[in-house]
């Protein structure tokens, strides 16, 4: 650092700007102090490991990778099964730990076992736990990944031995780009179309054996094989799987909520959507991850950017201090915290369902496998957005790997395509939507009962039950200042969701082509990301209020102007559809972004702070 500048006493300097108890805030963000110490204590194990040093990261090729992975996953499962961690104490541990070859093992395949083995199938959840088998996921196929209901792999019923014969009957329904299975897996849950007494009911979950638990060979009728480098993420190894008469025991198809009878009898599971309770809890964690993620782009950015100077007089300043920077990192910054707010409430839904389900209550399946499916989308394409955002940040150093930034932003990019191509599952969400209107009368869309009263608990589709008064809502203001008011926000966001929910059913319901579906994917799409991001900020809302009868006024009050920084930012950036729906006027975009920018400078002094409570 030029001249009389000192790094150390730079942020040092940054730090004490801070408005806030800045460990306050990291109490909040992981949701108390006994979080935070747990975390903590598991983070100075890892940084205390030399089998977890990073060192040398950077100059490995793609086998030395894995092998590292290796060597982590088997240091890994070592201290899972010498110390009982809490679930905190074990995310803190492999998120600190990075990749190793267990994250499928841990990610899909064990949750898998665990929630759809049935009673008498619990060995496999056993052996599991105590890596006596390790696993992958096996769904993907070179013809179809997002579209789970035309994979081509079959697993068809032998009555008279009582077990299935798995095939890959054509070239596309070869297993691809499964996370552990190139090299790793010995076992592997397999999504396959179910054929028994000559009917085929659809896709199922089946645990197959891949390797031998000895020699690690392939078995009779499997051809296995590692699909190569990738852009990032490469100490996992990412595998291709062929099933050629691989027979496998009736016991071996996941029967807690479907069966086939030892007569090929087959019972169907109570809900539709059933099967993708493990896609539901994996896309539940990419949106928890997605806030950390960030973050973690961010703390480099905005760390290197308060004490990088460049340009000014009579000195030069940080390059934190010009708005373009700031413009470039303060909106993802609430960002990463509404995605926080965000995924504690999913994490809290999920709990739900899953209490739910153990009393054969099913309601919850829709909303959670719909909302999951929007958010996954929404929170990993701004995330990997976001960290190029932040790599482009900082200059020059963003091209090097020693930046940080550069490869992990390559390893989050996966997770666009990962399950469920983003652009794709939106469909998922729109569609629920679209069906709660089906379901309501004529009379429905005709009454207008008055604004609703605010629902005590978090709905993120309370518009759909007062749509009439959502789409017909004269959004005026006293004056145009009014716009910038966090409830007003709150009610535009509403009503641009209800209004263009509105608008696509009519339009569907006018148009009986046959591609009409089609034909109006693009505002599919739109209706879903302004479905998701409404909830989002309706999460941190409902955050920031609950968290003022709690917090300290200066963390509550920091929390309120991400929260309408966030807000504020999408409405400029999604203007057209504001104003086309009359619910903004032209003149409200400029005071929008007169507003921005003063958050800007009131954000300035507590950005370290904001990304050191991480």
């Amino acid at each position: 650092m030029a001249g009389k500048h000192c790094t150390k006493q730079d942020i040092k300097r940054e730090r004490e700007r801070a408005s806030f108890n800045i460990r306050e805030l990291t109490n909040i963000i992981y949701e108390g102090p006994e979080n935070v110490a747990d975390i903590e204590r598991i983070q100075d194990i890892v940084v205390k490991d030399p089998a977890f040093s990073r060192e040398n990261d950077y100059f490995l090729n793609h086998s030395d990778l894995y092998s590292v992975a290796c060597k982590r996953g088997n240091r890994l499962a070592d201290l899972f099964l010498k110390n009982k961690f809490s679930k905190t104490e074990f995310d803190a541990l492999r998120f600190a730990v990075g990749s190793t070859v267990l994250d499928l093992h841990f990610e899909m395949f064990l949750p898998t076992l665990e929630s759809q083995c049935a009673d008498d199938q619990q060995t496999w959840v056993t052996k599991a736990r105590r890596f006596e088998i390790i696993g992958c996921y096996a769904q993907t196929e070179l013809g179809h990944g997002s579209n789970v209901s035309a994979l081509e792999t079959r697993a068809t019923y032998d009555i008279e031995k009582q077990e299935f014969v798995l095939n890959s009957p054509t070239l596309t329904s070869t297993k691809f780009w499964i996370g552990n299975l190139g090299k790793s897996a010995t076992h592997a849950v397999v999504q396959a179309r179910l054929i028994t007494k000559g009917k085929d009911e659809g896709v199922h979950v089946f645990v197959v054996q891949i390797r031998d638990l000895e020699t690690h060979e392939p078995l009779k009728g499997i051809l296995v094989g590692d699909i190569g480098p990738k852009i990032g993420y490469n100490m996992i190894d990412n595998g291709f799987l062929q099933f050629s008469g691989v027979r496998v025991p009736r016991q071996q198809m996941l029967m807690r909520y479907a069966q086939v009878a030892p007569d090929g009898t087959y019972s169907r599971p109570p809900h539709s959507k059933i099967n993708y309770k493990t896609m539901t809890y994996v896309r539940i964690n990419l949106v928890r991850k997605s806030a950390r993620s960030l973050a973690i782009g961010l703390t480099t950015a905005i760390r290197y950017s308060s004490l990088r100077r460049q340009f000014g007089t009579p000195e030069e300043r940080a390059v934190l201090d010009y708005q373009t920077q700031q413009n470039h990192l303060f909106p993802l910054l609430a960002s990463a915290y509404a995605y926080r707010f965000t995924g504690i409430y999913l994490d809290r839904q999920f709990r739900e369902l899953e209490e739910n389900l153990s009393h054969g209550d099913f309601s919850l399946m829709s909303i959670v496998h719909a909302s999951s499916a929007g958010l996954k989308s929404l929170t990993t394409t701004v995330v990997s957005n976001g960290l190029e955002t932040c790599r482009r940040c900082l200059g020059g150093h963003g091209y090097s790997l020693f930046s940080g930034v550069a490869s992990y932003a390559t390893t989050v990019l996966s997770q666009v395509t990962l399950e469920g191509e983003n652009t794709m599952i939106l469909q998922q969400t729109s569609r629920f939507l679209l069906g709660l209107l089906k379901q309501k009368p004529d009379s429905f869309f005709q009454n207008d009962n008055g604004r609703p009263a605010e629902s005590k608990m978090l709905n993120p589709i309370d518009y759909v039950e007062n749509l009439s008064f959502w789409v017909s809502h004269d959004f005026q203001v006293g004056s145009a200042e009014d716009v910038t008011n966090p409830t007003f926000l709150l009610d535009a966001c509403r009503g641009r969701v209800a209004r263009l929910l509105f608008r696509l059913h009519k339009s569907l319901e006018q148009d009986k082509s046959k591609d009409s579906w089609n034909q109006h994917l693009v505002e599919i799409g739109r209706v879903a990301i302004a479905h998701c991001f409404y909830l989002t900020l309706l999460a941190f809302h409902r955050s920031v209020v609950e968290l003022s009868k709690t917090a300290s006024p200066q963390v509550v009050k920091v929390l309120e102007r991400l929260r309408d920084l966030y807000g504020l930012h999408h409405v400029q950036e999604e203007g057209a559809d504001y104003l086309e729906l009359g619910i903004l006027k032209p003149n409200h975009i400029s005071v929008l972004r007169k507003k921005i920018m003063s958050i800007f400078l009131l954000i300035r002094p507590d950005a370290v702070g904001l990304i050191d409570a991480w």
